[in-house]
């Protein structure tokens, strides 16, 4: 089971997977709040689905860009899980994420995140978006 974990942003999202379909998830504007919420968050959703945190087989994590203290959270505490699971920790591009969740289009595409102090993360994005596009 996959455990994803995004603390990027301002927003904390976490989810979990089954390989197959989405099996819980919980998204909410954190503000600056990562290190006091991301860990019992991780429990409360194992918890609501009946999980043991020995069940997990991979972690992923969004990388950024994005805050720095958020990511340091976010890497911390996947860091910590993966070692002490010995399981994979996969990260993946903050931007990639978002560019991932858009329909296909065969024009380009702008990932855009907010930065902080009125600036914004950006990428173009080109070609196919979703496997198999």
């Amino acid at each position: 089971m996959l455990l994803a974990i995004d603390t990027a942003t301002r927003y904390l999202s976490i989810a979990l997977h089954d390989g197959q379909s989405l099996l819980a998830e919980h998204s909410f504007y954190s503000d600056q709040q990562h290190t006091v919420q991301l860990s019992p968050m991780i429990s409360r959703l194992l918890a609501e689905g009946g999980f043991q945190p020995a069940e997990l087989s991979v972690l992923a994590l969004a990388q950024g860009p994005g805050s720095f203290s958020g990511l340091r959270v976010g890497f911390g505490v996947a860091k910590g899980l993966a070692t002490a699971l010995r399981i994979p920790l996969v990260g993946v591009p903050t931007l990639d994420i978002l560019a991932l969740a858009t329909p296909r289009a065969k024009a380009t595409l702008w990932a855009v995140a907010q930065a902080g102090r009125g600036r914004l993360y950006g990428a173009a994005i080109v070609g196919p978006r979703m496997p198999g596009g």
